[in-house]
């Protein structure tokens, strides 16, 4: 009888270590927490701030990379806009990040942060993240980045190959004819990191009949300021060249009312990949992951992918 009950025991625990063994590897991190922070010291100085939303040793883990005016507040905006934990939901693991200039990170000169430079720190933290500094190893890295953290992760992939995949959102080769007329010497005069303002961030970002306004408000409530040297490389279109040397598969996810960029299909600029997936989403803009049109088509789109390739 003994002999039995200790069995017993012994199969029961068994069974629980197994058990927290698994949802170490698929449920997301930090416990009853939506996640964890990790700091990543940078060789020139500063910190960049990671959130991890899920750990997996089996699944891809994905890097979203915000554009500018955001933080990774983006994507884990609002109940129903939640972008990063979706991702993590699917399976994957996902790591959102503060870009150096932004949220918790450093915030050196913002004359020093353009395209090339922001791409070395976040190549530097993605082999931080392949040397284990996660508490595991991912079997692959994807980047996603929407507007100009797309520019980045195209910069990124494209210097440094490191990845094994590109997911280039809301963001093409071509600027819309409106964002000419923008007095772009205004943003420059306030200094190093300047004020977008909430009038251009509603009417670029945002295609109205789609979103909704409470979305709108909150987004603009809490805007970032915006390093002036990361703008200057978007004008002077630092990543374009960068396109044909990304040699991973590359998803190119569109808005068909983007006020930023025209929504094209750029497949054909990707001459290194082996993979150019391209997809427009219908009746939203700018920031399609936070138009209550297509927040879950953006990430079904998403995992899709993921899904097929990895």
């Amino acid at each position: 009888m003994q002999s039995r009950t200790i069995q017993n025991l012994v199969v029961a625990l068994a069974v629980l270590i197994s058990a927290r063994a698994s949802r170490a590897d698929h449920e997301p991190c930090g416990g009853d927490e939506d996640h964890r922070s990790v700091a990543f010291s940078l060789s020139d100085g500063n910190t960049m701030v990671g959130y991890v939303y899920r750990a997996s040793r089996h699944q891809p883990l994905v890097i979203l990379v915000h554009g500018a005016s955001d933080s990774h507040t983006v994507f884990d905006f609002a109940p129903g806009y939640r972008a990063a934990e979706e991702l993590a939901e699917r399976g994957y693991g996902v790591m959102t990040v503060d870009r150096v200039g932004y949220g918790a990170s450093s915030h050196p000169d913002g004359d020093t942060l353009s395209f090339a430079t922001a791409a070395r720190q976040l190549h530097e933290v993605i082999q931080h993240v392949r040397g284990g500094a996660l508490g595991f190893v991912p079997p692959a890295i994807v980047v996603l980045g929407p507007s100009v953290g797309a520019d980045i992760a195209m910069v990124e992939a494209g210097t440094y190959h490191d990845v094994d995949g590109v997911v280039v959102c809301f963001n093409t080769n071509q600027l819309q004819p409106a964002l000419f007329e923008v007095d772009v010497n205004a943003w420059f005069a306030q200094g190093p990191y300047f004020d977008f303002g909430s009038d251009f961030r509603t009417t670029f970002f945002y295609a109205r009949q789609f979103a909704d306004p409470r979305i709108i408000d909150l987004d603009n409530g809490t805007r970032s300021l915006v390093p002036r040297a990361e703008i200057g490389s978007a004008l002077a279109g630092e990543s374009a060249a960068f396109r044909a040397q990304i040699d991973v598969p590359v998803l190119l996810m569109q808005a068909e009312n983007d006020g930023l960029f025209v929504p094209e299909d750029d497949t054909a600029l990707f001459t290194g990949s082996p993979d150019v997936s391209f997809t427009l989403l219908h009746h939203t803009g700018h920031k399609a992951f936070s138009h209550r049109t297509t927040r879950l088509t953006a990430i079904e789109t998403v995992a899709h992918w993921l899904h097929a390739r990895f």
